[in-house]
Parts: C-alpha cells; sequence; structure tokens
C-alpha cells in the first residue's frame, strides 16, 4: 500500500456510503461500512465482500449482514461482462483479467483506506459469494501479501482463478453445497470453461499452506461436515453442506438449506476472528 495515496471520501462513523476512485484506467466505486466505535490501537480490520455475477454492492450487503462488526467493511462493485452485468476477474465472462483490472481495483481501495482511516495492515480479509468466490480466492493468489486469510461461498472455481498462483500460504475457508445447481460441488463446466471442485481447491490450498496429516471430519451442523487437518500452521478449512444449494449459506435466500440461519455469515467472521454483528449472529 502506497503511503501517498489518495485519500477516499470519509464515511461518517456507522454509516455505510458508496466511494469512487480510478484502477487500471476504470472508473470504479464501492460501498464502505465504517465501525461506530473507537478505532483500535493497531486500527481497524478490514473486509472484502465480492457480490455474485449480476448481482450488485448492496446485495451482497444485504445478504452478508456484515454491517456492525468491528471492522471496516467494503463491499466491492463489479466491472460489466459483455452482457452488461457486474462480474469479477477470474472468470471467463469478466473483462479484467488481461489488465489485472479488479486485482488493481481492491489494491487501490486499501490504499485509500489506509490514507483515510487507521487500518490494521495485518488484518486485511476478503470474502466473496459465486464469481464474487472465485475472485476472492484469486487474491489468495495474487495478493497473499495482503490477505492473511479469505472465505469463499459456493465458489467459482474457474480455472484462471488460479494462473500465476503465488507460492505463499494463506487462510482459506471453503463453504459449499452438494446440491449447488450452478457451480456443482465436483465441479464441471460452465460459460464453456472448466471449474474445479470445492474439494480440490482445498486440498490444494492446504498443500501451499503445509498442512500435514489426513484431513478430520466432524459436524458442525445437522447435514454440514466441517473438515479440516489438525497439523496445518495456516488453516484450510471445508464446510460441506449436504443438499445445500447456489446461495450465501444460511442466508434469507438459501430457502429449503440445512444450513441455520445465518451460518456462512457467522462463519466467515468467526473464521476472521470478528465480533458477529446481529445479523450475523451464532446460528443456533
Amino acid at each position: 500500500m502506497r503511503a501517498d495515496a489518495a485519500p477516499l471520501a470519509g464515511t461518517a462513523p456507522g454509516a455505510t456510503e458508496r466511494v469512487q476512485l480510478t484502477a487500471a484506467g476504470w472508473d470504479r466505486s464501492a460501498l464502505v461500512h465504517v465501525p461506530d466505535a473507537p478505532a483500535p490501537a493497531d486500527g481497524f480490520p478490514v473486509v472484502f465482500v465480492f457480490h455474485g455475477f449480476g448481482e450488485s454492492a448492496e446485495k451482497a450487503r444485504d445478504y452478508t449482514g456484515f454491517d456492525g462488526t468491528d471492522a471496516i467493511v467494503v463491499y466491492g462493485t463489479g466491472l460489466p461482462s459483455s452482457a452488461g452485468l457486474a462480474s469479477w476477474q477470474g472468470a471467463p465472462y469478466s473483462p479484467a483479467g488481461a489488465t489485472d483490472a479488479d486485482v488493481a481495483y481492491v489494491r487501490g481501495l486499501l490504499s485509500g483506506l489506509a490514507a483515510t482511516y487507521p487500518v490494521d495492515r495485518d488484518r486485511v480479509y476478503a470474502t466473496g459469494f459465486s464469481n464474487g468466490g472465485g475472485f476472492t480466492a484469486l487474491l489468495a493468489c495474487r495478493a497473499p501479501e495482503v490477505f492473511g486469510r479469505v472465505a469463499v461461498v459456493s465458489g467459482a472455481y474457474y480455472d484462471g482463478v488460479f494462473a500465476d498462483c503465488a507460492d505463499r500460504p494463506v487462510g482459506l475457508l471453503d463453504i459449499h453445497g452438494t446440491a449447488d445447481e450452478t457451480m456443482s460441488y465436483g465441479g464441471g463446466e460452465r460459460h464453456g470453461a472448466h471449474y474445479r471442485p470445492a474439494a480440490e481447491v482445498v486440498a490444494e490450498r492446504a498443500r501451499l499452506n503445509g498442512c500435514g496429516g489426513a484431513p478430520r471430519e466432524e459436524e458442525a451442523a445437522p447435514g454440514i461436515t466441517h473438515s479440516f487437518r489438525p497439523e496445518c500452521p495456516v488453516p484450510a478449512e471445508l464446510y460441506r453442506v449436504e443438499g445445500g444449494r447456489h446461495a450465501w449459506t444460511g442466508s434469507a435466500s438459501d430457502a429449503g438449506s440445512p444450513a441455520p440461519a445465518g451460518f456462512a455469515s457467522y462463519r466467515v467472521l468467526e473464521f476472521f476472528g470478528l465480533a458477529a454483528s446481529h445479523s450475523a449472529s451464532e446460528p443456533s
């Protein structure tokens, strides 16, 4: 992050407001929420949130419910695909890939935040849904020095996500349903491009993170299996949701899911070591 980065337009404490910036030649924007509390001694943690293909920052804000956490939360807005739908780098329909435009956008946002607020640069995290989840995994590959941990829900793991992946540990949490009708749990092809199985991605991240031993499984909730490796200096974990569909798990849009209400939001914040807001409180 550059020390001379231009500050962003300030967001009032406790508010969520849109900010503007230019990155890689594109005019971009994002929603930024600032906690209604004094900054910790080391500065605020930062959580980036990336919506699914064709969605918006506002929608991601709604289904994650992260406002009110003890972090600055940045809800990103993707670039329009050829069909005019908001998208993220790593997918075959994204216009950002050739220039790394979305990676530049995230770096620009973080630099602007650090020039505007006290930010704890050792506690910067990213999470996303579907195409936004794939981009989150791409950031773990392309910007591992920035993100200590990332979390993916119903991720779109196209092969392009993993191009030029740095051999550096980054904590990964994956939540994926076995009945996902859009991005199959077992991988497949979509938009004319191959995408990888969730378990394969987590296993590869475990290798990069220096994890040893066989995965251990435990029941996180009825119908949800938590897979992790105890001998793991940097975690790589998977929640397999039996019968779970393509949704932010446990959100209002996740009808018929076995997951408790608020499941993904709570688990993601827990993985980041952050307190849950009211709307992302511990599932019952």
